[in-house]
């Protein structure tokens, strides 16, 4: 929780970020401010789409990190009241692709009802406009349901030709939702697309809107999370058939629910958390040369074959991803989870593509933030950037993308760690407080959608459950802060004649304590 100090800061810097925008908006030109990925939506992706363009805009206009999400959910709530949807739909013929990826006959393709979305583009930002005017009069009150940690992110093309990684940070998913009766909420991601950024683009505006919709999200965050990727990853494909697309994204996701840690991810962009200044290991990515997936894609009838490095069909160097057409079955979309609760001796996680992961190992990527955090305190969050440059230094030619998430900033010494541990060897050397596996999710989870009681996720209910969380593991240019919510194909009825659409979601918490 802010304190006042902090709270009054907040909204000193809302009241100057309103005003400024007031007085100079009319100075800018509005022609191609936000440049569209993709020429036309389909109405399942309206509101991740919008929530998109509105903080893209807002960015521009640096709007302070305290204010975003409100201002996110209150454009898109007068945007979503006023539009007349009827007026955006587009007259076009279904587009003929040579791609078939389940089996049918093209015309057993699903053509949907598309949106203009150059036209809807005017009509969100013009409504962005109108929420600061109205709000310079009577500004609402302040808000922020911000997470208790510092955040650094860090981006850069390198060497190649386009940037095609994607990363998403948002501070506040509670208020950006409009979730109720939840602990501070946060998600961060990165996606690392090949083959063209479409997938990754759609991945870092969808992925976490299919999560908070999905109606595990209350109950068990990671089965959700596992079915987010499958839902984005359908979502994709259909929109790939239509537009003929190809490209194809790995991602790694991380929701932090409280102090509980439920991380997801395709391919190869890693993640680790450093305890006591000790990296764990806390995942396995999917590469072709993994013995397991190479027997999955041989059992498909697919191949693995070593060309420069282990590819599958001797193309894509991942096994699992988002998109990829082309490569379906052999591509999987199955993420892999794996939760567990923070802990004291926890300092921070490091998110990152594998520009990073492939010329640093962990140990090395805790010393280089240990060594940044002692010598430049006061310049903590530039700590992505020095991961960046010397991945870059040590010869990487690849994007690199990281984002590193403090649970503090008073760090251990690293220089006593050897080896970096995974969480089986960590649990043989840590108290016997520390967590532990679980090899399976729950198969099912009873539907969680409205509004639960207020006292579910309250505060003495957390604390009950700290001690009781148990670590689960089944295996089954950037997009910063705030980013969207857009629902699954499945969860909209698409209507040409429709006028307004009605959005649902997961709209309060429920922590449900884990059996082993």
């Amino acid at each position: 929780m802010e304190n006042g100090r902090t709270k009054s800061k907040a909204e000193t810097e809302y009241s100057q970020f309103i005003n400024f925008f007031c007085d100079h908006s009319s100075e800018e030109n509005d022609d191609g401010p936000i440049v569209l990925y993709s020429p036309y939506l389909v109405l399942s992706e309206l509101e991740g789409e919008c929530l998109e363009w509105i903080r893209r805009y807002l960015a521009m206009h640096n709007c302070p990190r305290s204010l975003l999400s409100q201002l996110m959910r209150a454009v898109f709530t007068r945007f979503h009241d006023k539009v007349k949807l009827s007026d955006y739909y587009v007259e076009m013929e279904a587009q003929q692709t040579n791609y078939n990826t389940d089996g049918g006959t093209d015309e057993d393709k699903n053509v949907q009802p598309q949106l203009d979305a150059a036209k809807l583009l005017g009509k969100v930002l013009s409504e962005v406009k109108e929420t600061l005017l109205s709000w310079k009069h009577s500004p609402p009150t302040y808000t922020s349901n911000l997470s208790d940690f510092l955040v650094s992110s860090y981006a850069i093309k390198n060497t190649r030709r386009k940037m095609e990684d994607k990363h998403v940070l948002i501070t506040d998913l509670n208020t950006l939702y409009g979730l109720n009766n939840c602990p501070p909420q946060s998600y961060f991601a990165i996606f690392d697309g090949h083959g063209g950024s479409e997938a990754a683009t759609y991945a870092a505006t969808h992925l976490h809107g299919h999560l908070v919709i999905d109606h595990n999200f209350a109950c068990d965050p990671g089965l959700a999370m596992k079915q987010a990727y499958k839902t984005t990853d359908y979502s994709f494909v259909q929109k790939a058939k239509r537009e003929d697309l190809r490209s194809g994204t790995t991602g790694i996701s991380v929701l932090i629910r409280g102090s509980d840690v439920h991380l997801g991810w395709l391919g190869d962009s890693q993640a680790i958390i450093v305890q006591s200044g000790k990296p764990v290991k806390i995942m396995e990515p999917h590469k072709p040369e993994r013995e397991d997936e190479k027997r999955r894609i041989e059992a498909l009838g697919g191949c693995v074959l070593f060309i420069g490095t282990w590819r599958v069909n001797g193309n894509i160097a991942v096994s699992r991803a988002i998109g990829d057409i082309t490569h379906k079955p052999f591509i999987s979309s199955d993420a892999d989870v794996t939760s567990f609760q923070l802990t004291t001796q926890d300092e921070y996680i490091v998110i990152a593509c594998d520009g990073l992961w492939d010329v640093l190992d962990p140990l090395q990527v805790t010393h280089l933030v240990y060594d940044h955090v002692q010598s430049s305190s006061d310049d903590i969050v530039g700590v992505a950037n020095i991961l960046v440059n010397a991945a870059k230094d040590k010869g990487s030619s690849d994007n690199i993308s990281v984002i590193v998430v403090f649970f503090k900033t008073a760090l251990a010494d690293p220089n006593n760690t050897h080896l970096p541990l995974g969480l089986n060897e960590l649990r043989d050397t840590l108290p016997t407080s520390a967590p532990e596996r679980i090899d399976t999710l729950p198969t099912s989870a009873p539907e969680m959608r409205g509004t639960l009681p207020s006292s579910a996720c309250n505060s003495s209910s957390a604390a009950n459950d700290k001690s009781n969380m148990q670590t689960k593991d089944s295996s089954a240019s950037s997009i910063s802060l705030e980013s969207s919510l857009g629902l699954s194909n499945h969860s909209s009825q698409v209507l040409a004649s429709q006028s307004h659409i009605k959005l649902g979601r997961v709209t309060s918490c429920h922590k449900v304590k884990l059996k082993s």
